[in-house]
């Protein structure tokens, strides 16, 4: 999943848009963020507190979760 950070979302915290705006899970949230690669910012790693700029992408490695599989986040 690719998300273009808007002027609404800047400020708010990687996680928090995660949770908030697109249904993740915490649960879901934790396995992301442990694997390498599978969240990145303007094609860097970066941490679930940090904060979004507006213009910001961020990519979200959704692949080989089997943990709610078939469930889609919430746009």
């Amino acid at each position: 999943m690719t998300i273009t950070v808007t002027a609404v979302q800047a400020g708010q915290r990687v996680g928090n848009l995660l949770k908030r705006q697109y249904g993740v899970s915490t649960t879901l949230l934790n396995r992301i963020k442990r694997r390498e690669g599978a969240l990145l910012r303007n094609g860097e790693r970066v941490f679930t507190n940090a904060v979004l700029a507006e213009g910001d992408i961020l990519f979200v490695d959704l692949s080989d979760m089997t943990e709610g599989e078939g469930i889609i986040p919430i746009p």
